[in-house]
C-alpha cells in the first residue's frame, strides 16, 4: 500500500486532516517546475501577495451603502435599512466591514468562491454575515435547481447543510453557474515557476561562496596547507560572508570572475514571472514596483490608476453589488447597495476644482454635493443649484414638490395593497411573514387588553403611546422606511378610534393584518 493509500485509510474524506495541513501538498501534483502550488503557498510568491492584497485591500477599503430608489430615477441614501450597518459597518459580531470584505475578496481572488452563513436576529433576516472558509465547502444542485451547500465544520464529522437562501455566495468566473473557477489551480504552472525561481535564488545565496573569482595555486598543497585553506574557507561561504577580503598563503592567485549568463538569465526570469502574475491578477506592473518604459495602462499615475479601477476593481465591486442583491436585499427593486469610487478616480487639486467648477455653473452639482466630495461639512445657502440665464425651464420647486408627493405615495394604507412585486427572496419571503404575524399579533393582543380596561380619552392615549412603539417595530423588524411605517399606524389608530366597534375592528384585522403589514415589506403597490 502506497503512503497516499495509508493516509486515506487512516483519515477519511471528512477528516481535519485534509483541511489543517499547512503545506496542502497532498492536495496538488506537482507543477513542470517540481514546486506543489495551492491557494495558500501560491501566497509565498510576494507577486501573488502584492496583487491578491492591492485588489482584496481596496475593495475593503471603499465606502459600502445601501440606498433606495427616487421615482425620478434618482437615489436617496437608506441609513434606515438595516442591510446599511450589516455592510458599512459590522456584518457580525468578530469583524469589521474592512476585514470582513477583505477576507471574503481574498478567497474570491485565491480560490474563485467566498461564503457567508445568513443569521437573522434583532436587525432583520439579515442580522450577521459570518464568512465560512470555501476549501470546506462542497455545493451541489437540487433537482429543483436550487443549490445546496455542504460546510464541514471544524472537529464535526457530519456536515452542516444549508439551503441556497442561507448562504451569502460570491463566485468569480464560472463554467457552470455554480461555483467559480479557481485561479491559482487554472496558473499553477506560473505561479509554481515563479516559487521554483525564488527557492532557486535562495539556495544559491545560502550554499554558494560569494568570492567573485577563482582561486589558483602554483603546484600542490601539503596536507596541512589544504586542511587550514578549508577551515579559512569556510569563514567566507553563504551570503551574510559574501565579498569579503580572502588571506592568500603558498603562492596562490586570485582572478576576477564576472556574473555568470545563467546567472543574468535567471534574474530577467524572475522578472518576467513577475509580469505573468501581474497579468493574472489584471495589475499594472508599476503596483508591483516593476518599472516598466511604456504601458498600455495609459500615460501618468493618473491615467493608470484609472485604468486599474475601470478594468480590474471595477469587476469585483460589481460582483459584489450584484451578489448582495441577489441573495440579500428583500426587495432589490426598491433599495441597492453601492460602492463609493469616486476617491480612486480623483485627479489632482487644480483639475477636481476646474471640474467642480463647471459643474456648478451648469446645474450639474450645488456648492454642497461639491463641498460633501472634498469631505467638508455644507454651508448656509449651498443646497441651491444654479442655471445659466442662456437656459428657460420649469421651476426647480415644481419638480421637487412632484418628488416629495410620489414618494409618500409608497406609503399603503391597511386594506388596500395589490400585486407583489417580482424577485424577492422566497427564505426572506417567510420570513417578513413570520414578523408580519408577530406584529399582528401584538397589536390585536394589546388593543383588545386595553379596549377592556379603558375607554374615552384614556383609551385615546394610550393609543397614542402604543402606535408610536409600534411604528418604530414594524420599520425595524419589516427593513420598510419609518414614514412608511408612520403612514401604517396612523391609519390604523384612526380607524380604531373612529369606530365605537372596537371588538369588530379587531375581528377584522385578525384576518387581514397579516397580509397587510408583510406587503409593506413585499413591495406591495397601492391600487390605483
Amino acid at each position: 500500500m502506497g503512503f497516499l493509500s495509508r493516509v486515506k485509510a487512516n483519515y477519511p474524506s471528512h477528516s481535519d486532516y485534509w483541511y489543517t495541513t499547512p503545506e496542502g501538498w497532498m492536495l496538488s501534483s506537482p507543477t513542470g517546475s517540481g514546486t506543489r502550488v495551492t491557494s495558500d503557498t501560491a501566497m509565498r510568491a510576494s507577486a501573488v501577495y502584492r496583487c491578491v492584497r492591492l485588489i482584496a485591500g481596496t475593495v475593503a477599503l471603499l465606502p459600502l451603502k445601501m440606498y433606495q430608489s427616487r421615482p425620478d430615477e434618482g437615489k436617496d441614501l437608506a441609513r434606515h435599512h438595516p442591510l446599511y450597518g450589516v455592510l458599512h459597518s459590522r456584518p457580525n459580531s468578530r469583524q469589521t466591514s474592512l476585514e470582513f470584505r477583505d477576507m471574503l475578496t481574498g478567497h474570491l481572488l485565491l480560490r474563485g468562491n467566498a461564503y457567508a452563513e445568513i443569521i437573522p436576529g434583532p436587525r432583520g433576516a439579515v442580522d450577521q454575515l459570518v464568512p465560512l472558509h470555501p476549501d470546506r465547502m462542497q455545493v451541489g444542485q437540487l433537482e429543483n435547481g436550487q443549490l445546496q451547500y455542504k460546510y464541514h465544520r471544524f472537529g464535526v464529522e457530519v456536515p452542516k447543510i444549508f439551503t441556497q437562501d442561507e448562504i451569502f455566495h460570491l463566485r468569480s468566473f464560472s463554467h457552470d453557474g455554480i461555483t467559480g473557477i479557481n485561479p491559482i489551480e487554472c496558473n499553477r504552472q506560473s505561479i509554481g515557476l515563479a516559487l521554483a525561481e525564488e527557492e532557486y535564488g535562495a539556495k544559491m545565496m545560502s550554499n554558494g561562496a560569494q568570492l567573485g573569482g577563482v582561486l589558483s595555486h602554483p603546484g600542490k598543497m601539503t596536507e596541512e596547507g589544504n586542511t587550514r585553506f578549508k577551515t579559512k574557507f569556510d569563514e567566507y561561504t553563504g551570503s551574510k560572508k559574501a565579498f569579503k577580503t580572502i588571506i592568500l598563503e603558498e603562492g596562490m592567485t586570485w582572478t576576477q570572475v564576472a556574473m555568470r549568463a545563467r546567472d543574468a538569465q535567471w534574474l530577467e526570469a524572475r522578472k518576467f514571472q513577475i509580469a505573468e502574475i501581474a497579468r493574472i491578477f489584471g495589475v499594472p506592473l508599476h503596483m508591483l514596483a516593476e518599472e516598466q518604459k511604456d504601458s498600455s495602462w495609459g500615460s501618468g499615475i493618473e491615467s493608470q490608476m484609472i485604468g486599474f479601477v475601470s478594468l480590474t476593481i471595477q469587476y469585483w465591486l460589481n460582483l459584489w453589488e450584484q451578489a448582495i442583491s441577489r441573495d440579500l436585499v428583500l426587495v432589490p427593486d426598491l433599495y441597492f447597495p453601492q460602492f463609493i469610487i469616486e476617491g480612486l478616480l480623483r485627479g489632482d487639486i487644480a483639475t477636481r476644482m476646474a471640474a467642480y467648477a463647471t459643474g456648478i455653473q451648469h446645474g450639474i452639482y450645488n456648492p454642497n454635493e461639491v463641498r460633501g466630495k472634498e469631505n467638508m461639512n455644507p454651508r448656509t445657502g449651498g443646497d441651491e443649484y444654479w442655471r445659466p440665464l442662456n437656459m428657460g425651464g420649469g421651476s426647480d420647486q415644481s419638480q421637487s414638490d412632484n418628488v416629495s408627493r410620489l414618494r409618500s405615495g409608497r406609503a399603503i394604507s391597511p386594506g388596500r395593497a395589490v400585486g407583489l412585486l417580482p424577485a424577492v427572496n422566497s427564505r426572506l419571503e417567510r420570513m417578513v411573514r413570520n414578523a408580519a404575524d408577530r406584529l399582528a399579533n401584538k397589536e390585536t393582543a394589546a388593543v383588545k387588553k386595553a379596549a377592556g380596561r379603558l375607554s374615552g380619552n384614556a383609551f385615546a392615549e394610550w393609543a397614542d403611546e402604543f402606535y408610536i412603539g409600534l411604528g418604530a417595530d414594524i420599520s425595524e423588524s419589516l427593513q420598510v422606511p419609518f414614514d412608511v411605517a408612520e403612514n401604517f399606524v396612523l391609519a390604523a389608530k384612526a380607524e380604531l378610534l373612529m369606530d365605537d366597534d372596537t371588538a369588530g375592528v379587531v375581528d377584522r384585522w385578525q384576518s387581514t393584518r397579516v397580509e397587510e403589514l408583510a406587503s409593506l415589506a413585499l413591495g406591495m403597490q397601492e391600487a390605483a
